[in-house]
């Protein structure tokens, strides 16, 4: 099954929108599709100067897909998580532990 994706191919260019294939699940981990992501307004600019930037972040294997503050449903669960249902609308976050 395929899904839409903004990916970013090298550093400096421009965000193709793809069709790309859906991920599945591993044990641990919860898809969602997405209705809504937020990406900041000048993530041009920073992805045309990441590595001068942020010389000490690693920069995600490309082609990434980016954003942050999603929301969305969850499509598919892997079998050892526990509390999430199919259909459930979510947010997702970085870089907390609840």
């Amino acid at each position: 099954m395929l899904m839409k994706a903004a990916r970013l191919h090298d550093v400096g260019t421009s965000f193709r929108i793809e069709d790309i294939e859906r991920p599945e699940p591993g044990p641990g981990d919860v898809l969602v599709r997405v209705h809504a992501c937020g990406i900041i307004p000048n993530m041009k600019n920073v992805m045309a100067h990441y590595a001068e930037w942020f010389p000490y972040l690693p920069l995600l294997p490309l082609p990434a897909i980016y954003g942050l503050d999603s929301a969305g449903e969850v499509v598919a669960v892997g079998d050892r998580v526990h509390g999430g249902t199919v259909g459930e609308r979510v947010y997702i976050t970085i870089g907390y532990e609840f």
